[in-house]
């Protein structure tokens, strides 16, 4: 099944959370470290089962 087809919503925008210090920064660019701490980031847009 192609999931892309279902829904086809691509945000312009990232919200991203740090996985260590909790701070959360908008980008459009996509992040993988936090601005405050160094450390991993997580796309808080990107749904959780």
């Amino acid at each position: 099944m192609r999931h892309n087809l279902i829904d086809p919503y691509t945000p312009g925008r990232g919200y991203y959370e740090c996985r260590t210090c909790t701070h959360r920064v908008v980008s459009e660019d996509r992040l993988t470290t936090c601005p405050a701490c160094g450390a991993g980031v997580r796309n808080l847009a990107v749904p959780r089962e």
